[in-house]
């Protein structure tokens, strides 16, 4: 993996991964409507391959850069979430007073991530890219008030990249600190930048708002049921959930189709709050079989993801979609495990269908086109209630 370096520091983007999708990672336009946004995940990791500890502050802020594919440009702009509330913005100001001398540490030869929960959204039927000035080392962590925010995007191809300052003297975040970053091109050797990631917005069809079409691939979000009854807490009742892709293959050529680790899951609440998945119990029976569809030109074929509601240790209401990989010790199917839902709530699903590139290797073995790429489908919202 390259990337920037400055002093054996390196940056790079982990989430996407870069070098598993170079040309395809390609997220949908989301409708021009007041709270509907395509969130996308973004997770960056540093790796210090020093002899010294690498210490970064809890507040540092990191730069987000946008060029279209032809090298343009996008001009970025600093804003303040419109949403924080002045009591909001005490707190904030006493954990940010409170946490000026809070520095992360890096041990030597290791890495660490964090994320950057951005999104696409409209305003003013403007279609922005919003991304947070600070990184997110956890769940609980402190939360952004300024965010980096880029104006009048559309379907097309851009490039974007991430830059960080590690000079000591960048001790939190702030406005004039933000600023003080540099431009396209111009990395100090305190700069450590990221290599660029290649990504694709792509408008939903017109004729199904639940579906796109990627280099003549059809990708088509299928969730028949809104709204989810909660089982009984007590009979150890479940509420089966139905969820899947259908693929339409609209090329000249046949395609093969893997299922091995292809499925990534993102599940957030009614106030944009990332759920965490909980840990995976030890499971029995036996493992289903992944199938890998081999779709002819013109023809179609449908990955179930099924998933069900369920009480865990009946107190914590979950529910639970497939991997589409196995278990690492028993080799049984694995499953995203979402907790701490509630009644009455309304959930936004994201599902990624991405295949590595490094899979094109079995063409020769298979004497077939394989499919590779990263594509985040619209996402499906459901609902909650009491039975």
């Amino acid at each position: 993996m390259t990337s920037s370096e400055s002093n054996s520091i390196r940056l790079d983007i982990h989430n996407p991964i870069r070098i598993f999708f170079p040309n395809k990672v390609a997220y949908p336009i989301p409708h021009n409507e007041v709270g509907t946004n395509t969130p996308i995940l973004l997770r960056i990791s540093i790796f210090n391959k020093t002899s010294n500890r690498f210490r970064l502050h809890l507040l540092q802020p990191i730069l987000p850069e946008l060029l279209t594919r032809d090298g343009q440009i996008i001009q970025r702009r600093l804003v303040t979430d419109e949403g924080f509330t002045n009591n909001q913005q005490n707190i904030s100001l006493e954990q940010h007073q409170s946490r000026e001398a809070v520095f992360f540490q890096i041990s030597p030869n290791c890495s660490c991530g964090f994320d950057l929960p951005a999104k696409f959204f409209w305003h003013n039927n403007i279609l922005q890219l919003k991304i947070p000035t600070i990184p997110m080392f956890s769940p609980n962590s402190f939360y952004p008030t300024s965010f980096w925010c880029f104006d009048r995007l559309e379907a097309k191809n851009y490039q974007l990249r991430f830059i960080l300052n590690t000079s000591n003297e960048n001790k939190w975040s702030d406005e004039s600190n933000i600023e003080r970053a540099r431009t396209v091109g111009e990395i100090s050797s305190e700069m450590l930048a990221t290599p660029w990631l290649n990504l694709r917005l792509v408008q939903p069809l017109s004729t199904d708002s639940r579906a796109i079409e990627v280099d003549g691939v059809q990708f088509k979000i299928e969730m028949p049921e809104s709204v989810l009854t909660i089982p009984n807490r007590q009979t150890g009742a479940k509420t089966d959930v139905k969820l899947g892709i259908q693929v339409i293959n609209n090329t000249s050529n046949s395609l093969r189709f893997y299922q091995l680790g292809s499925i990534n899951m993102y599940l957030i609440d009614d106030n944009e709050r990332a759920l965490q998945t909980l840990p995976e119990k030890i499971s029995a029976g036996k493992p289903k079989l992944l199938t890998n569809y081999s779709v002819q030109s013109g023809k179609s074929a449908f990955f179930s993801l099924n998933g069900e509601i369920s009480w865990r240790d009946k107190n914590v209401l979950q529910i639970a979609f497939p991997r589409k990989s196995r278990q690492q010790f028993t080799g049984n199917d694995s499953y995203y495990h979402f907790g701490e839902l509630t009644a009455n709530q309304s959930y936004q699903l994201q599902v990624t269908y991405k295949v590595a590139e490094s899979a094109t290797h079995l063409e020769e073995k298979i004497l077939e086109k394989v499919w590779t790429g990263w594509v985040t489908l619209p996402s499906v919202n459901f609902t909650l209630v009491e039975p």
